[in-house]
């Protein structure tokens, strides 16, 4: 089963996937460049304040990239379920997840109920 939004969005859901998709590889791509950038300039460092500083953006960088990436994935497994027919099918109930959770969340498998049920068993 496929679900569409209930409020008319500007362009499908298979576009809105694949245009999040993009724009969230472009933002990884830019902090991966960034990164680099960072430990290439780690030979120009003056003295062991300005070391540490750069250790500390170096090391918030690195996550921020990491959240990318597993945004990216995300986004990815959210347009194969869309391809496949499954998107917006909650992974536990086959219950419908709510249009709005799939605008914020695209990602979402699970409905809110289902979802606050995983999260408490973590």
């Amino acid at each position: 089963m496929t679900i569409t939004l209930d409020r008319p969005l500007s362009t499908d859901i298979g576009e809105m996937l694949h245009d999040r998709h993009r724009e969230a590889v472009e933002q990884h791509a830019a902090q991966i460049r960034e990164i680099e950038a960072s430990r290439r300039s780690v030979q120009d460092v003056g003295d062991v304040v300005d070391l540490g500083s750069r250790a500390a953006e170096t090391s918030e960088t690195d996550m921020v990239a990491e959240a990318l990436h597993q945004q990216v994935l995300r986004l990815e497994a959210a347009i194969a379920r869309h391809e496949a027919g499954g998107f917006g099918v909650c992974a536990s109930c086959d219950g419908e997840i709510p249009a709005g959770r799939l605008e914020i969340m695209p990602w979402a498998t699970h409905c809110v109920p289902c979802g606050q049920s995983a999260d408490r068993r973590r």
